[in-house]
């Protein structure tokens, strides 16, 4: 590992909780909740591009390393 890690951080705009609930099957239109207090935040794919997004950003800025972004996303290294 580089030494590279996300700048971004993603929190609950409710209670500030990173973690996120997924249900068991999963598909683009199930609700993603927050771990600590229950709240929808939104379909699993509108919260996939959200990341996705961040995660490029951060990339193109030299604070990500491509390597460590994830095998669903394509780019250049």
């Amino acid at each position: 590992m580089s030494g590279f890690a996300l700048t971004s951080n993603y929190a609950c705009e409710t209670c500030n909780c990173s973690a996120i609930m997924l249900p068991e099957t999963l598909t683009d239109h199930s609700a993603v909740r927050c771990s600590g207090c229950g709240e929808e935040l939104g379909e699993w794919g509108a919260f996939k591009e959200m990341t996705r997004r961040i995660i490029m950003d951060e990339v193109e800025r030299g604070t990500c390393d491509p390597r460590a972004a994830g095998v669903d996303m394509a780019m250049k290294i």
